[in-house]
């Protein structure tokens, strides 16, 4: 199956994050590894992006760096707390 167009590019720009992300907390990929559970070979193949993470991996990188995954995707407000969710009242009721 073919990769979807620009999908090259988002994944390099996720490899790159990824690297970044560790970089400033000081870790070697080995030390990555122990952080997030993640095997180091696996790290490597993720920051050099030769393979695609799931969403489970980088959940798991993200947590063991102390980030989030609007952090790594580089979201506007990605540190803020999430938002409220009201409830929406029934149909006739208060």
């Amino acid at each position: 199956m073919a990769e979807p167009a620009g999908f090259a590019d988002v994944r390099a720009a996720v490899a790159r994050r990824l690297a970044d992300l560790r970089r400033a907390r000081n870790l070697t990929q080995e030390e990555a590894a122990d952080a997030t559970g993640v095997a180091w070979r696996h790290l490597q193949r993720l920051e050099a992006g030769t393979e695609n993470p799931t969403i489970e991996t980088l959940y798991r990188v993200v947590a063991g760096y102390g980030t989030t995954l609007g952090d790594l995707f580089g979201e506007p407000g990605a540190d803020a707390p999430p938002p409220r969710l009201r409830r929406e009242r029934e149909k006739g009721g208060e």
